[in-house]
């Protein structure tokens, strides 16, 4: 998935200019958000946290001294970047701007939109260069550091020890936006691949309904890639889903598993050899 697209929302947000002059009013905003997200992994701001952090932003940050915080709240929404809850049920003036009446008595929620808050979990860097741009093309050296602090961002993304989480291209076979292909680095059998989502979850029962479907489409495309190559007899399709289970990498992972006749002296009971002396059911049946 690429996610220039989505650093370029970014770019082509409007903002008021009056010759070298830029508000700082929605670039402030959007900087607290995505901080709040890369500290806590908040994704919902309602009107009134806005509202008052905005203004203690613009207190320290802009000479302008236009504190309206309602303005930048209800426009993001017009840079597709911003959505807000019920906005249906605010008022707004014939210029399209929202009665700060209504925002103060619904105080709805808000928050970037699904699909950019998707591209941050795929690309660990996109929040920092996000960041990056607006510090650099609207505040001062002395203001960038000073936010910098005042925020608490961090300076870089911190490295994952997860090797899921850090894949080189080279290794990718199949991909979706949710969800990526490659081979096993420790083979059973030739072609076992594996089917993680991109997102850093350890369980299958923490996906989405969308990354079920993504994960069911890429195991599908996976099968039928190793059935036109390799021309297997059967697979095994398996997840080791907590350490009990088996697991050893906490990001969740489907295992793709060729199977070839006399690939082992009896393959009778498949998944059932977890528990070798529970595996040979038939003489009982």
């Amino acid at each position: 998935m690429s996610t220039e697209p989505v650093f370029q929302l970014f770019k082509d947000i409007k903002t008021w200019k009056r010759n070298t002059e830029q508000a700082r009013h929605k670039p402030l905003l959007i900087l607290y958000a995505i901080a709040q997200y890369l500290r806590h992994e908040q994704k919902e701001f309602t009107f009134l946290e806005i509202d008052r952090e905005l203004k203690q932003l613009l207190t320290r940050f802009s000479e302008d001294k236009y504190f309206n915080t309602h303005h930048p709240f209800w426009r993001l929404q017009h840079d597709s970047i911003w959505v807000i809850e019920n906005s249906d049920r605010i008022r707004t003036s014939g210029g399209g701007n929202a009665y700060v009446s209504d925002l103060k008595k619904y105080n709805p929620k808000s928050g970037f939109t699904p699909d950019i808050y998707q591209a941050f979990a795929v690309d660990k860097n996109l929040p920092f260069n996000v960041i990056n741009y607006f510090l650099k093309t609207g505040f001062s050296q002395s203001q960038q550091d000073e936010l910098i602090k005042y925020l608490h961002i961090p300076n870089s993304p911190q490295k994952s020890c997860c090797p899921f989480c850090s894949l080189p291209s080279s290794r990718i076979l199949f991909e979706n936006a949710l969800v990526l292909g490659l081979r096993d680095a420790f083979p059973v059998s030739p072609g076992h691949t594996l089917i993680i989502p991109r997102r850093h979850i350890a369980s299958f029962f923490e996906t989405t309904p969308d990354e079920q479907k993504a994960l069911q489409d890429v195991l599908h495309a996976t099968q039928q890639d190793l059935q036109q190559a390799l021309k297997p007899d059967g697979f095994n399709i398996g997840i080791n889903d907590g350490v009990a289970a088996g697991q050893t990498v906490m990001h969740l992972h489907i295992h793709l598993i060729p199977r070839y006749t006399d690939d082992c002296t009896d393959p009778r009971g498949g998944v059932r050899w977890i528990f070798p002396d529970k595996a040979v059911y038939w003489n009982n049946v």
